[in-house]
């Protein structure tokens, strides 16, 4: 943790005190992150905490006091094992959500759900998703030479996916979005990837498509090492302060907290 933990103990009073909702999800979240965890461990598979999670783990020394879902980063040809590991047999009371499992999921990387909450997001775009539990933010890395064609590739991916999945009427919309699935992992997809192994200079990015377009370097995670999180240990990439520099900055740093929004609006547990 890097920050002072009397100031670390005030941000978590503030924002995600012991019996809070926020809190209730983070622990929810943590389960979640250790049980998938031990399934990435049985398998050999390299993962590591991402993004504002972390960010949580070096800074905090857990969640972001404010966080309330999880990111994670792997490498396409381990993402590849997992993914085949979560849509045949994922751990009991998870799901994994992705266009093949819930035909109106429109975002380019899945999620691993927990089947015991309910979350009510505050921008409602999961209103008509199969599954809207707590989640895991799965992120694969890919080769990605390019800003602009990644930048491109979410431009298409609005343009087809995202406007076919607007459509209010339910015939029309579930007529639709099979069309702009193949015209975007048919056709689009396959050619932003093997764009971005041209020049790629060890540059890996979120898949094209995704709203993420900062990159990362290969050799800040060929190794990763476990750091603690809350009451257990999590991976982080080996090089991790350059990692969060490259996508944050100053990543000790901390906000206004007065700026600070959450995502969501309403959670149910059981």
């Amino acid at each position: 943790m890097t920050i002072d933990k009397a100031l670390n103990d005030e941000l978590r009073a503030r924002f995600n005190p012991d019996g809070s909702q926020l809190r209730a999800v983070q622990l929810r979240l943590l389960d979640m992150l250790k049980r998938f965890d031990a399934l990435c461990r049985k398998h050999g598979i390299k993962y590591w905490l991402s993004s504002g999670t972390c960010l949580g783990a070096m800074r905090h020394g857990g969640f972001i006091p404010w966080d309330d879902d999880v990111d994670i980063d792997i490498e396409y040809s381990d993402f590849r094992r997992l993914r085949r590991i979560l849509r045949t047999t994922p751990p009991e009371g998870f799901a994994y959500q992705d266009r093949h499992s819930d035909p109106e999921y429109v975002l380019t990387f899945p999620k691993l759900r927990d089947l015991h909450s309910h979350i009510d997001e505050l921008n409602r775009q999961d209103r008509r998703w199969r599954f809207q539990g707590c989640y895991i933010d799965i992120f694969p890395l890919v080769h990605a030479s390019s800003l602009k064609l990644h930048v491109l590739a979410r431009r298409i991916h609005h343009l087809t996916v995202r406007r076919a999945a607007k459509i209010k009427r339910d015939n029309l919309r579930k007529l639709a979005l099979p069309l702009a699935y193949s015209i975007y992992y048919g056709f689009a997809n396959p050619i932003f990837r093997i764009a971005g192994y041209l020049g790629n200079r060890n540059r890996r990015r979120h898949m094209p498509g995704t709203w993420y377009p900062g990159a990362r370097d290969a050799r800040d995670f060929r190794e990763v090492k476990y750091v603690p999180f809350e009451d257990t240990l999590l991976p982080v990439p080996a090089n991790v302060d350059a990692y969060l520099t490259r996508i944050f900055g100053d990543w000790k740093a901390l906000p206004d907290p007065d700026s600070i929004e959450t995502h969501i609006n309403r959670v149910t547990l059981s």
